[in-house]
């Protein structure tokens, strides 16, 4: 290193040399007299595969005697598949069970803790089929599913351990489902029929009559959601006036059923005559009894008696989890794992429980880490020959394990106020210190310095925030945008922010209005706002990072999937398209009117009164062209990156193929991708690394930032178009 400050004017003299670099000498002087780092001295680049092939070992689910562990791993062509292991022996021991061609999303023990239940797609159509896998003799079965059936759900119980009670739909249902009971010879019985207009049930599983449909909600033509209770003794048919009415809501209300209490009660999550999400208890008279409702946003978690389905304790998320206990014993014991695991930053989830409630498998969460979880032998545990004492934990895995010479970078919790004053909960992931992109003018010294580029060979010498000059302003940001748009961004890990963050750009994650989590009044501020009051929050959380100096204004991308994409089009085609660079869609709608007709007709159907009240009267042509973004597709200018599942069942390919049209045909730049044999997402390994391939160098290209070089990517079935 040179010493700080400036060579004296005689040393300009034995040294010519020095005159020529003294503009960079002065450089040095203004950031603190330090010699500016080498390339190579750079956090390293994080590989694409490290952070998007599927991650290595997740889910992990104790069997209810506890016994064994199950989790998902991926098996030699990078298919996420159910392996089994011994719990204090989990990475040595483990041994495939399934072979599925596309990786699993969801599984769960059979109540026996013999076999393993799991559901798959073909091509990601979103037709599910229920199989059935015996541990030991690796034999795998289809129980109900294929065929223009798809199952919707299914329910287990240890008092009945070799039935499954499987919700499951029909052709020409319009996505409704029936009841059949599977008996262990997989043989399957109609249990009860869909008497019309049912598109949710409750069933004992825990409590009363093992495996029995004690209730279910319908939805009328209007939006009215009614609780009915199925009569005692009934048979598989019995007509919809024949159910008792137990409780009735408006659709834009929110009533989700728990379990049966012992006294006969039905534990609920709802909203109802209320702002947040909270617990309650429903009787028969339709009387809701409050058990717990959390202040600052909707209710998240509950953790139910797994004999009385009495609550033991509930988590939520406003900005971080936060928790209240009603039982002392889990209130202790999540305490000392605490103490054990150095789990300080994050309140950790219990995701799988043995039937004696003796084994836990908990979640610990960070936002600069992979999640990473432990088994946990819980206080109320007798001393036996278990490897595990009671009150004592077991590190399992982390569900990436990404070496830590990645350098990943902590997401900060913000509120950002919105033009109007509404409150947007946001995340902000700040590059790392020393990561240096390209200026947008090489000859001042108050730009930021963010990606590799060794022809200007300018990079910041500092290793803490504390040391980076004060005079430096915004970098690239990315907008990344969730979809839904009911649904929400959180503060855990997530692996696109921390490539992006990698590459030298500021990543903001907000909630905009009609985000799900904070309330229904925040929920609803989002009905009717899709071309507008979103766009705007959007925006306003863009003005915030240009005003914390986080974002250089000239050098915003705006990316997202599903509503995130619709977000994307919407923002580059309409009146603050001045606000992005460039934008990366993933699956957007961008003609509404057309999105909510092909739900209509297809197993979403039953969804679509409910979706077009939210969005607004697209039958409206004069509305649904104002915020649809095909029909001002001529606006986009900036430079676009498309990507689309061809058997897509929410947003045919078939929208984003005319809506790349319309905008090449006014000479816009589109990289557009089509992706066979994939749906609303991207499920096959060697896709998605192809996709965030290409998004890497697009963002490059676009906010100058680093990239990763572009390899060969095997098993895709991408074809640009």
């Amino acid at each position: 290193r040179c010493r700080r400050g400036v060579q004296s004017v005689d040393a300009y003299r034995r040294f010519p040399v020095m005159k020529a670099i003294a503009p960079l000498l002065l450089v040095l002087t203004v950031f603190g007299g330090r010699l500016l780092k080498r390339p190579e001295s750079l956090a390293p680049l994080i590989p694409r595969e490290v952070l998007f092939a599927n991650l290595q070992r997740t889910s992990p689910q104790i069997s209810g005697d506890g016994s064994i562990l199950a989790y998902l791993n991926p098996d030699r062509k990078g298919n996420l598949n159910v392996v089994v292991a011994n719990p204090m022996d989990a990475l040595q021991s483990q041994q495939f069970v399934t072979r599925g061609s596309r990786s699993i999303e969801h599984f769960q023990w059979a109540a026996d803790s013999k076999h393993i239940l799991y559901l798959q797609d073909d091509d990601g159509d979103e037709q599910w089929v229920l199989h059935s896998v015996d541990v030991a003799s690796k034999e795998d079965v289809v129980v109900m599913g294929g065929a223009n059936s798809s199952v919707e759900a299914f329910w287990t119980d240890r008092r009945a351990p070799g039935q499954v009670l499987v919700a499951a739909t029909r052709p020409g249902t319009n996505g409704l489902s029936d009841i059949y009971r599977v008996w262990p010879n997989r043989t399957a019985q109609l249990e009860v029929a869909n008497p019309g207009q049912v598109h949710q049930w409750v069933v004992e599983t825990t409590t009363g009559k093992p495996l029995r449909v004690v209730a279910a909600v319908a939805v009328s033509g209007d939006g009215q959601h009614t609780m009915l209770k199925r009569p005692e003794n009934a048979g598989v048919d019995v007509h919809l006036s024949d159910w008792d009415t137990w409780i009735s809501w408006q659709g834009d209300d929110y009533l989700a059923p728990l379990g049966m209490s012992l006294t006969g009660s039905l534990l609920v999550e709802s909203n109802i005559n209320a702002d947040k999400v909270g617990i309650f208890e429903l009787a028969d008279g339709g009387e809701m009894k409050p058990v717990f409702t959390p202040e600052n946003a909707d209710l998240g978690d509950v953790m139910l008696d797994l004999t009385s389905n009495a609550v033991m304790a509930v988590g939520w998320d406003y900005l971080r989890r936060e928790m209240h206990f009603m039982d002392e014993l889990v209130d202790s014991d999540l305490k000392a794992f605490r103490a054990q695991a150095d789990a300080d930053e994050e309140l950790p989830m219990i995701t799988s429980r043995s039937a004696d409630d003796t084994l836990w498998v908990l979640k610990v969460q960070s936002s600069s880490r992979p999640a990473q979880y432990w088994l946990y032998r819980t206080s109320r545990a007798p001393e036996h020959h278990f490897r595990l004492s009671p009150g004592r934990s077991s590190f399992l895995f982390q569900d990436n394990q990404m070496s830590k010479i990645w350098r990943t970078q902590p997401a900060e919790a913000v509120v950002i106020t919105a033009e109007d004053g509404t409150e947007l909960p946001a995340y902000v992931t700040r590059p790392p210190v020393g990561v240096a992109y390209k200026t947008t003018t090489t000859t001042t010294t108050t730009s930021t310095f963010a990606a590799q580029d060794v022809s200007m060979a300018m990079y910041l010498g500092v290793d803490t925030e504390d040391d980076a000059p004060a005079n430096v302003t915004g970098g690239p940001l990315v907008l990344l945008v969730h979809g839904g748009p009911w649904s929400r961004d959180n503060w855990p890990f997530d692996p696109m922010t921390q490539m992006l963050a990698n590459r030298g750009y500021a990543v903001l994650r907000v909630n905009f209005r009609g985000s799900r989590g904070f309330g229904k009044s925040f929920e609803r501020a989002g009905d009717g706002q899709w071309g507008d009051g979103i766009l705007g929050d959007l925006k306003a959380a863009v003005s915030w990072a240009v005003d914390k100096q986080i974002a250089d204004p000239a050098r915003v991308a705006i990316m997202g999937g599903s509503f995130g994409g619709y977000a994307v089009l919407a923002s580059l085609a309409g009146e603050d398209r001045g606000s992005y660079a460039c934008g990366v869609d993933m699956f957007g709608p961008s003609d509404v009117a057309r999105l909510i007709a092909s739900m209509k007709t297809s197993k979403f159907g039953s969804e679509y009164d409910w979706l077009e009240r939210r969005v607004g009267d697209v039958s409206d042509k004069v509305f649904n062209q104002r915020i649809s973004p095909l029909y001002h597709a001529s606006n986009i200018t900036s430079p676009l990156l498309v990507a689309q599942g061809v058997r897509d069942p929410r947003v045919p390919v078939e929208q984003s193929d005319e809506f790349v049209k319309a905008v090449r045909a006014k000479g816009g730049k589109v990289d557009y991708v089509r992706f066979e044999s994939e749906g609303h997402g991207l499920e096959i390994p060697g896709n998605r690394l192809d996709f965030y391939q290409r998004v890497d160098g697009f963002l490059a290209q676009c906010l100058g930032g680093r990239a990763e070089d572009k390899s060969f990517v095997a098993g895709t079935t991408a074809h640009e178009g």
